[in-house]
């Protein structure tokens, strides 16, 4: 290992007390991942010493020539950081598939095309995921969104700087790259603290609210060569941003305030502390930072930060444990530490040491996309066979004398059949609707209608509200093959039937309000003979009707529409389909006690004022026998995620269904005649 002398605190050559802070942002980034729950501030401290690194020798490379070796740049790059990147991802691939339940190989599958293509951060942004929901497995990709996002910084800081110079250099000037680093630095500063402000999740991972952290670190190798200080002043320096970056993430609430203003906080830490560099005392934060064993996990920590979050992960679904506890993390951690150390001594260095004398960077780059390439084939062969397994199995029909489902509720099995829909395609096993457009997004306002069923039909019902109104659309599709049956759709995500916002996610409460104005009057238009709606909301004794349903309903009324209101189904909260692949359809694990997802009785049947146009109709003794709501039925799962029925079991319900509303359906008919 070199060491730097405490005279050349600022040299251009190894610096042991940056290898000790790359240590700790990668150490703060396990701990807290493992132990805390909480987001650390260590990655913003990566982000702002690869900008110091790279962006100080592209700089330095332009002064130097008056351009920049963009060939050799990739070239030396990606001899750093694709090899150990492309062995994880295949790594965890297995892992994969030899212990995550089959529910996630096809979301963690599509991570890994995006981890390998360096845009895991942008698919997150799609997915407006929490990067540390404690209930519910992550995925073990979801780390790669750094990575991404530094990929992306070497792209555009790279092929940016290039152009900058060239134009320079045609126009006659002589341009310090320093400027444009500013522009972005400044530009990308401003915009993280509004969207921050507006849109956090997006704002997290987005890569245009971080390319500031790397500018800075930038614009700090451009200044420090002609900044002057006392030995004294770099020693405060250093302790400073010592402290700054240990303390952030359990001063700061990172996850929800980052990465604005308060990403200031880890940054400039890290900024101290390369600043302070080496003042030559053995009292300063950088002997601690220096010393050897900061500077071996400095060495790995790229490493140690691919592989300690999988390794969690992993150890989360094996054992079945939400928090890991001390003895847990430190297993997780010692391993992750060993992993990494092989990693770096079996991977990262032969490629790194690969050609140093005389590179010729095009037969390496091409190994290195042929190796890219190869990852992905990997990925798409495991994608193939499950989109195939999948399809395969959500073509073939449903036999229900093998599959009865609701009908033979509350046995749990029959005849020993497999359980359908599987694991592998549980998660697709929804209403039609969604794959032909008729579903509305959070965030949108307009209303989609589809039609299905008999177009011609004499009688019409509109299946209205959210997504657990859609869900009964397999029922209804059943019914409408034996009936003279019309079935519109007007539904939108996190969105109730009500003249009221009612418990839907935050930030959506402008939409939802348009969409029901909307939707109503688009009834009132249409006058369809029927609007089937869910009638409940909540849990347990908090099971409730809300009064935006009773005006909606009212309205509706006055129109002479009816109204069919079943109660909502449990929200067991649990999911159902993995606890069940991973304990089996027996396990009491996997079932919910019915006082706790469902009121005593149905609170529709309390309302003294029920408006005369409403039928109210309760299925609840099919999804919860008088203790229990168990996972499946009649060797049929009943839920695809945490709440939302599977459209197989709706299928089975058609006849039920169909039963209980024989009463409307007479009503219909006479009024058509």
């Amino acid at each position: 290992m070199v060491h730097v002398a405490s005279a050349a605190p600022r040299s251009a050559e190894f610096r042991a007390e940056i290898q000790g802070l790359r240590a700790i942002g990668a150490l703060l980034v396990a701990v807290f991942h493992i132990w805390v729950g909480k987001v650390s501030g260590g990655v913003d401290v990566f982000f702002v010493v690869s900008g110091y690194l790279i962006l100080g020798s592209l700089m330095k490379q332009a002064e130097r020539t008056g351009g920049i070796d963009l060939l050799g740049f990739a070239y030396r790059l990606s001899k750093r950081l694709l090899p150990a990147a492309l062995f994880v991802v295949v790594a965890i691939l297995a892992a994969t598939w030899l212990w995550l339940p089959q529910t996630r190989w096809e979301f963690v599958t599509k991570e890994a095309v995006a981890s390998t293509l360096y845009l895991e951060n942008w698919k997150l942004i799609r997915q407006s995921v929490d990067y540390l929901a404690r209930e519910e497995l992550p995925s073990p990709f979801q780390h790669y969104w750094a990575i991404s996002i530094q990929g992306q910084f070497y792209v555009v800081f790279g092929i940016g700087l290039a152009v900058w110079l060239l134009a320079a250099r045609r126009l006659g000037r002589v341009a310090k790259p320093v400027l444009p680093i500013a522009i972005v630095f400044l530009g990308s500063l401003a915009y993280s603290v509004w969207l921050t402000a507006t849109d956090q999740p997006t704002a997290y991972f987005s890569t245009f609210t971080r390319l500031w952290e790397f500018a800075l670190g930038g614009l700090l190798a451009a200044t420090l060569p002609g900044l002057s200080l006392s030995r004294s002043a770099r020693l405060a320096l250093g302790w400073i941003g010592f402290l700054a970056v240990l303390s952030c993430g359990a001063a700061l609430q990172v996850a929800t305030v980052f990465p604005g203003y308060a990403a200031l906080w880890p940054t400039l830490g890290a900024c101290c502390v390369i600043a302070a560099g080496r003042p030559g005392s053995p009292f300063g934060a950088d002997a601690i930072l220096a010393s050897r064993p900061m500077a071996y996990i400095g060495e790995i920590s790229y490493s140690l930060y691919l592989w300690h979050w999988p390794v969690l992960i992993f150890y989360r679904a094996i054992f079945n444990e939400v928090e890991v506890g001390l003895g847990g993390g430190a297993v997780i951690l010692a391993l992750s530490l060993v992993l990494s150390a092989a990693t770096q001594r079996l991977v990262e260095q032969p490629f790194i040491n690969l050609d140093r004398s005389t590179p010729n960077p095009w037969p390496w780059l091409l190994k290195a996309a042929s190796g890219a390439v190869l990852t992905l084939l990997i990925a798409g062969a495991f994608y193939g066979y499950i989109a195939l397994t999948k399809r395969a199995e959500l073509a073939a029909p449903l036999d229900l004398s093998t599959h009865p489902g609701a009908t033979a509720f509350p046995r749990l099995t029959e005849n020993g059949a497999p359980i359908r829909p599987s694991a592998l395609s549980v998660r697709d096993d929804k209403p039609v609707a969604y794959d032909d457009g008729c579903h509305q997004s959070l965030g949108g306002k307009s209303v989609l209608t589809c039609v299905y069923g008999d177009r011609d039909a004499s009688a019409t019902i509109a299946l209205v509200g959210g997504s657990h109104a859609l869900m009964w659309l397999p029922a209804f599709q059943g019914i409408a093959a034996r009936r003279d049956l019309k079935i519109v759709t007007m539904t939108k995500s996190g969105c109730l039937f009500s003249r009221e916002y009612v418990d839907g996610p935050e930030g959506f409460e402008e939409s939802c309000i348009a969409w029901n104005e909307r939707a109503l009057a688009k009834l009132l238009e249409l006058k369809p003979d029927a609007v089937f709606t869910t009638a409940t909301r909540g849990h347990g004794e908090d099971e409730r009707v809300p009064q935006g349903y009773l005006d909606s309903w009212r309205a509706l009324g006055a129109a002479g529409i009816a109204v069919i209101a079943i109660r909502d189904t449990p929200w067991v909260m649990l999911d159902a389909a993995e606890c069940v692949e991973t304990h089996g359809v027996e396990a009491t694990a996997c079932a919910r006690r019915r006082s706790d997802m469902l009121a005593n009785d149905n609170p529709v049947e309390a309302i003294a004022d029920l408006p005369p146009n409403v039928h109210a109709i309760d299925l609840s003794d099919y999804f919860c026998t008088n203790d229990s709501c168990p996972p499946a039925a009649g060797n049929v799962l009943i839920y695809s995620d945490r709440h939302h029925i599977t459209a197989t079991y709706a299928r089975t319900l058609a006849g039920v269904l169909e039963q209980h509303m024989s009463t409307i359906f007479d009503g219909m008919r006479s009024a058509a005649h």
